[in-house]
């Protein structure tokens, strides 16, 4: 009778059944849940104590090795007596092409991989049950034979190659190989079988077979011929056989992917250098030969390698380059401290002849310390520069390198399969591990970054950097991972990206620039699943001792119901279906940073001046942005510079037909029929085609006064007037009926500490609707606009030093005010004066109606315009404020 274990994940059957559920969290529960839709292991019969036990036939995990190999075995170990049905290792037995025994039995992991038995606990499940990892038991494959004998040929064909003869040199095919019992070395080379249920029931075999130097010749004449210098001592093959699972129109049948790769010793030598015996991996494909060196930081071959490279490429100025760049400074300090020569990579072209290759390409790395990067004292930081040449374009004139920070110096490594010695790099240099990140402050060489704002992450984790004959460039970036939703947003920096340089000999003078990229994911009970983006950017350069700083930053699709998240569970509910209806469109952020070196001190204007301080500054700032409130649409503007600032806001509906019933509704999120306004309130339109609302504050100061030589004026001069203005314009009514309501307020610092602002209150009639008059035709207004103005004026809050004076709006004061107005909406007046000037009072305080027309150019004009009672030059005492 069948016994099966389930997995406590999986659907159990109702009613008793024979077997057993595992309990969750631990790595066997892990694997079996993985184990198909069953989500369970079917043994053939009930586990016996120290005894295997076979998978059932109809077990999917027997069915699919079975695909692989239909007389293969798949056998459950349990545990002693006390605890028989405890799983404790896995055995799997393959027939073809030669009798193979894998095994999860703490003995046999520990003679493939080495280590103890704590290195892979039983039942040999690693990554959290993941993977299972079965080492080749010598023992019970070897039992009735003393070697597995094939060649080369045969390997490429177990790998899933069969038509590698087509490109493999002639006689490489032929080369016989071995896997022998008595070789002890072959028990710790890595010869096992890993299997990832969950990963398509991915089964790879590794096995590692030897080559005889003599068998291995025709090796060293294909490598030799392209390589003088080269010399093979000894060689083995590393074959991967990977089967997945594979659906097609035929049903699920296994698909063979795999490889074949000499990994061997040798040396290289140039006519006048030395040896330089090291380790390397050769793979063939059908159009190239690629060879792959490793170097220790103890050998440091550097020199013998670039003369061996010096010959094979015809290249005689490569190793004075590489020499130089190796060894550039800045303000007398080394860039590099350490350095060792660790991989080179040679390309070597088939061609049409596939016997007779020749040297295409080569690139090596060098891992290096640098003198930069982290402050003095700390661990220093470790970068791999890169140098490639290829026949067709030669050297590319700079060594690039790449930040390694993030390494693994365990030998986790060697438990997987996908790794092998010649893919795995790790720092070696120094007599401690390196720096796992980059300090922002010490990136330029000898010129530490100051004044970096607190919203600048000053960690990287992601670098490069470039040397060349002309420059120096580092860059870099810091990337986040994408949160997983809950209960409340999550707010995400996605990406950060730096890049700075500077020419040899000039660091003082230098550019960096970052990059930011952002995200708020709102919680998983939003109705709006859209991520808020948020993107910016940093410019910041020094140039003879003047730093400028640049950042600019978007934010677009930010809903008010994300925040809402963030309110207290009280309140949260309550306050959502006031902002559900609020959105941040668009929002841009633009602001400038300079500042100024000290005066020199034989600058001839400093006398003429005040003292200047340590350091001064030039700023701009400019926001933009657009919410969504209902069916309006408010833009905002802000600009800030060193002689003033402005704000503009501006509402207009989205729906150019929008009432205020509509309005109201969408505020509230209210349903059809929820809320009765009377029609004549519900169906008023706003002004379509144009902004419903308008508000703007401006900050003016006039350029000042320069003398001859373009300096400014001495500072015990008149202060350079400023004025502020307040502007509010609302239009409403639709294109039939236009109204327009206008609101002003006017201050200038040059009135006098004592002087109040002046304000003016304008109502328009922007339009008329056209009547059609039978027998005569449509009559349009006479008139392009009339509009009823109130002028304030208000007194000095003190009488001293009071002069006469008439209260009104100046020409400058209506000047100053409709350069804040609209076209449509600026103040038109009778102007009488045939001599202008600023000071010309065009308006008095109080009220005035004007009606204005067109002229035949087109041009607006006031054609009438009363004033209601005039005011007189008065002394009078002030009002109150």
């Amino acid at each position: 009778m069948s016994y099966t274990i389930y997995a406590s994940s999986a659907l159990k059957p109702t009613g008793t059944y024979v077997g057993q559920v595992l309990s969750s969290g631990n790595d066997t529960d892990n694997f079996v849940g993985a184990l198909g839709v069953g989500r369970k292991l079917v043994l053939a019969a009930e586990p016996k104590a120290a005894k295997p036990t076979d998978l059932h036939p109809s077990d999917e995990t027997a069915q699919w090795f079975a695909k692989i190999d239909a007389v293969a075995a798949v056998l459950v170990e349990a545990a002693t007596a006390q605890a028989p049905k405890v799983i404790t290792s896995f055995n799997v037995d393959l027939i073809k092409p030669v009798p193979l025994t894998f095994s999860s039995d703490s003995a046999v992991l520990v003679s493939a991989f080495g280590g103890s038995t704590s290195r892979i606990p039983a039942p040999g499940l690693i990554k959290d049950g993941s993977v299972l990892a079965c080492g080749l038991d010598f023992d019970k494959t070897f039992g009735d034979t003393k070697e597995i004998k094939t060649n080369v040929g045969g390997l490429f064909q177990f790998a899933g190659m069969p038509g590698s003869r087509e490109f493999l040199p002639d006689k490489i095919g032929d080369m016989p190989v071995s896997l022998k019992k008595s070789d002890g070395e072959a028990k710790l080379r890595r010869n096992a079988l890993w299997f990832t249920p969950a990963d398509s029931f991915q089964t790879i075999v590794r096995l590692q077979f030897s080559l005889g130097l003599a068998e291995s010749a025709p090796l060293q004449t294909v490598i030799g011929g392209a390589l003088p210098g080269f010399t093979l001592k000894s060689a083995e093959a590393v074959t991967k056989r990977k089967v997945s699972l594979a659906k097609t129109s035929k049903g699920v049948i296994p698909l063979i992917d795999g490889q074949v790769t000499f990994a061997i010793t040798c040396s290289v030598q140039a006519t006048d250098g030395p040896e330089v015996t090291t380790t390397a991996a050769v793979d063939f494909t059908s159009t190239t030969i690629t060879l792959t060196f490793l170097f220790t930081s103890q050998q440091n071959p550097l020199d013998g390698i670039l003369q061996w490279l010096v010959e094979r490429s015809k290249e005689p100025d490569l190793k004075k380059f590489v020499d130089r760049m190796l060894a550039k400074s800045e303000n007398d300090k080394p860039l590099i401290s350490d350095l060792a020569l660790r991989r080179l990579s040679v390309g070597l072209d088939v061609g049409t002849n596939k016997n007779s290759p020749s040297l295409a390409s080569f690139s090596f790395d060098i891992e290096a310390l640098t003198t930069f990067g982290t402050a003095d004292g700390q661990p220093p930081a470790a970068f791999l520069l890169s140098y490639a040449w290829t026949k067709v374009q030669g050297g590319i004139g700079t060594i690039r390198g790449q930040f390694w920070g993030d390494y693994d110096t365990s030998s986790a490594w060697e438990l997987t399969p996908n790794d092998e010695a010649w893919t795995v790099l790790q720092p070696s240099l120094g007599n401690r591990q390196p720096a796992q990140f980059i300090d922002l402050a010490h990136v330029i060489p000898g010129n530490p970054i100051v004044d970096i704002p607190d919203c600048v992450p000053s960690q990287i984790r992601r670098a490069y950097v470039e040397l060349s004959d002309t420059h120096f460039a580092i860059g870099g970036a810091i990337m986040a991972k994408t949160p997983t939703l809950s209960s409340v947003p999550q707010p995400q920096l996605g990406q950060l990206e730096l890049d700075a340089s500077f020419e040899w000999g000039t660091s003082s003078s230098f550019t960096l620039d970052l990059l930011i990229g952002a995200a708020l994911y709102p919680s998983k009970k939003s109705k709006h699943q859209a991520p808020a983006l948020l993107t910016g950017a940093l410019h910041y350069e020094s140039v003879n001792g003047q730093r400028t700083w640049r950042l600019g930053a978007a934010l677009s699709g930010l809903y008010a119901s994300t925040l809402a998240e963030f309110f207290d569970s009280a309140s949260r509910d309550h306050v959502l279906p006031l902002i559900d209806s609020i959105m941040v469109k668009n929002l841009t952020v633009d602001y400038a940073y300079v500042s100024a070196p000290k005066p020199s001190a034989t600058d001839p204007s400093v006398a003429e001046r005040a003292p200047a301080k340590a350091s001064s500054s030039a700023s701009e700032l400019k926001i933009r942005g657009t919410l969504l409130i209902s069916v309006f649409e408010l833009a905002l503007s802000y600009d800030y510079t060193s002689s003033g600032w402005t704000f503009v806001a501006t509402v207009k509906p989205q729906d150019e037909a929008a009432t205020i019933g509509d309005v109201i509704n969408g505020l509230l999120d209210l349903d059809e029929g929820d809320l009765e306004l009377p029609a004549f309130v519900a169906n008023t339109p706003f002004a379509a085609k144009a902004d419903a609302l308008n508000l703007s504050i401006v900050k003016k100061q006039e350029k000042p006064a320069t003398i001859t030589d373009g300096r400014p004026q001495p500072l015990d001069t008149k202060p350079t007037p400023t004025s502020f203005q307040l502007l509010l314009r609302l239009r409403f009514g639709g294109d039939s009926l236009g109204l327009s309501l206008a609101f002003a307020q006017l201050q200038s610092t040059d009135w006098g500490a004592d002087a109040r602002p002046k304000r003016l209150v304008k109502v328009a009639l922007m339009g008329l609707p056209a009547v059609d008059v039978p027998l005569v035709g449509n009559i349009t207004q006479p008139f392009d606009q009339l509009y009823f103005l109130w002028v304030q004026d208000p007194p000095p809050r003190t009488t001293a030093a009071a002069k006469p004076r008439i209260a009104g709006l100046t020409r400058k004061d209506i000047q100053q005010i409709n350069e804040g107005f609209e076209a449509d909406n600026k103040l038109i007046v009778k102007d009488k004066f045939k001599e202008p000037t600023p000071a010309d009072l065009l308006l008095g305080a109080g009220c005035h109606v004007a009606v204005i027309i067109k002229d035949d150019a087109g041009k607006k004009t006031c054609l009438l315009s009363y004033e209601f009672m005039k005011p007189k030059t008065s002394t009078a005492a002030p009002a109150p404020v």
